[in-house]
């Protein structure tokens, strides 16, 4: 790749956070989206550097926030994955996608959770990021970090709407990825959000089937006691609709018979 004087002037400067080097590039006619090397424009290098005050002037000047390099990380990615969540809220003003995917289907906010930054990611769901997109394995992130065991992260995506019983193309919610590593407390925050444990795989396997197969003692554990707990509280509820509907039956049968009575009053 053949780069102008200019052009490599501007990348340096965006690079090192030379501001008056950046503005005497662009003022001598510095292509604003040239690349270097690797792919990276001046405004991915500004964010990758975090030279705010240069990625600022880059797209004042006009810079492409949606050109990425050649791993397909676009700048709005690279500061998901860097947790700088000014960063993100000046890419996203000046019109940076949200849903832009890099390689294996990895978006800003998928990028974020999988380095840890779970402010940034927060701020990118509260901004209107899709919480349930799929990676190129059909997974949610909800499904990647039960199965991972981080626990916070899985609060945090379920507090914020994440579907807790989507499926990937096996048929494996997010519980059955937590079950099959043992991640206990990832299972329990799970259930306090109201995840099924009756669903069953492709394979007509449960959540408990994985976890014993893969030799989870505790996990499978607990999921059977809380499958107990789960099938108790049904009959429970059982009984108290049957008694309700027997309750409501005798009630219109006295209703009625008093209708009949006053109807057929006796002489």
């Amino acid at each position: 790749m053949i780069l102008r004087d200019a052009d490599r002037k501007l990348l340096n400067a965006a690079a090192q956070g030379e501001f008056g080097a950046l503005q005497d590039a662009i003022l001598n006619g510095a292509n604003i989206d040239a690349r270097d090397e690797s792919g990276y424009t001046a405004l991915s290098l500004a964010i990758t550097f975090d030279h705010i005050t240069c990625a600022h002037h880059l797209l004042e000047k006009g810079a492409d926030p949606e050109i990425a390099n050649f791993e397909n990380d676009t700048p709005l990615i690279i500061a998901a994955y860097h947790g700088d969540i000014p960063q993100l809220e000046m890419l996203l003003q000046y019109g940076a996608k949200k849903e832009t995917t890099s390689n294996f289907r990895a978006t800003a906010l998928t990028e974020a959770l999988s380095y840890g930054e779970l402010e940034s990611a927060e701020y990118l769901i509260k901004n209107g990021a899709n919480i349930d997109h799929r990676n190129v394995k059909n997974e949610t992130m909800l499904m990647k970090m039960a199965g991972e065991g981080h626990r916070v992260a899985v609060e945090m995506l379920l507090k914020n709407g994440a579907d807790v019983d989507a499926a990937d193309e096996q048929g494996k919610t997010a519980l059955f990825h937590a079950a099959a590593e043992g991640h206990v407390p990832c299972l329990e925050e799970l259930f306090s959000h109201g995840a099924s444990i009756e669903v069953l795989d492709q394979n007509k396997k449960s959540a408990g089937d994985h976890a014993k197969k893969a030799g989870h003692k505790p996990a499978e554990a607990y999921l059977n006691e809380t499958l107990k707990q789960r099938l108790a509280e049904q009959r429970q509820k059982e009984r108290e609709k049957q008694n309700a509907r027997v309750r409501d039956k005798r009630e219109n049968d006295r209703r009625a018979l008093l209708r009949y009575r006053r109807k057929n009053p006796k002489p």
